[in-house]
């Protein structure tokens, strides 16, 4: 009875092995059919599957019906991430033989616009996309140095704060004299000067535009400046 046991076992761990090894070598010459994309944004800006399985092919990452063993995952994900919208891709492969590629794109947070023109991040990295335009996004225009370009983020993500503020459409003009504001709800250019005291200037604009709408005739102010301490001085149209 015992070496019957014993037999029964080696047969057993025999057949293991075997459906092992022959599982391991279906998989190794198992090969890649389809390329499934996923993005971390449900409505990505930049990038499309079919443009990201253009880039896998035409830089020779990947080709149709090529072994599963033979991907190089990591090469992928660093092939993918030279594209300046991208800033973390992960390439895996199913065991049915799909290669998988998770991509999360850098989200736009402000238009640098000019003869070089480039997209911003919250964390300030900047990175160009020439073909694109998004006409939501904060922009701004004039020739600002890369030292300044915190200080535009800054500018902008205090702006965004206020409620009232981030209903509008904003455009950051640099001029001699510091920054001028355009917002898409008001019918005046604002003159902040240079983008200190902001909370303060802030609601400067905001006790200017509420007396605004409580008059029965309406400034016919074409501009207004912030820059002064404690006022705002108009200039007509």
């Amino acid at each position: 009875m015992k070496n019957k046991q014993i037999l029964l076992f080696a047969f057993v761990f025999s057949v293991v092995i075997g459906l092992s090894g022959f599982a391991l070598h279906q998989n190794k010459n198992r090969k890649i059919k389809t390329v499934e994309i996923e993005f971390s944004a449900t409505e990505p800006v930049f990038l499309t599957d079919s443009l990201v399985n253009k880039l896998l092919i035409l830089k020779k990452g990947y080709k149709p019906d090529q072994l599963k063993d033979s991907l190089d995952l990591s090469m992928l994900e660093s092939l993918i991430e030279k594209n300046p919208a991208v800033a973390v891709t992960e390439a895996f492969t199913y065991p049915d033989g799909r290669l998988g590629m998770r991509i999360e794109e850098r989200k736009p947070f402000l238009h640098i616009k000019g003869e070089h023109s480039f997209f911003l991040d919250q964390q300030g990295n900047r990175f160009q996309m020439p073909s694109v335009v998004i006409d939501s996004l904060p922009s701004v225009r004039g020739k600002f140095e890369d030292s300044e370009l915190p200080m535009l983020l800054k500018l902008v993500k205090t702006l965004q704060q206020d409620l009232f503020l981030r209903q509008n459409q904003i455009e950051i003009i640099k001029t001699k004299t510091g920054l001028d504001l355009n917002f898409s709800g008001l019918p005046y250019t604002v003159s902040l000067g240079q983008p200190v005291k902001l909370k303060e200037k802030i609601n400067k604009l905001k006790a200017y535009q509420a007396y605004q709408n409580a008059q029965e005739e309406r400034s016919l102010a074409g501009r207004i400046n912030l820059a002064f301490e404690g006022q705002v001085v108009t200039t007509k149209q």
